[in-house]
């Protein structure tokens, strides 16, 4: 992940799984990079718990409308 600023996780919707990969992300990703998660229900706050630092940790749901 060194160079890699804008890291975008997409696991289930499962607080226990999420918080696992954003503490390994915590430790992996370069200082200034923002994190984002692809949640629609669970707490963002909850998530960012998980690191160390929580104030780069952002809600960035995607969506994908059938048509």
């Amino acid at each position: 992940m060194r160079g890699c600023y804008f890291i975008s996780e997409s696991v289930p919707e499962d607080l226990t799984l999420k918080r696992e990969v954003f503490a390994a992300l915590d430790r992996e990703a370069p200082r200034g990079a923002v994190i984002t998660t692809d949640t629609s229900g669970l707490s963002v706050s909850a998530i960012a718990g998980a690191t160390s630092r929580p104030e780069v940790v952002v809600g960035f749901h995607w969506m994908n409308p059938r048509t």
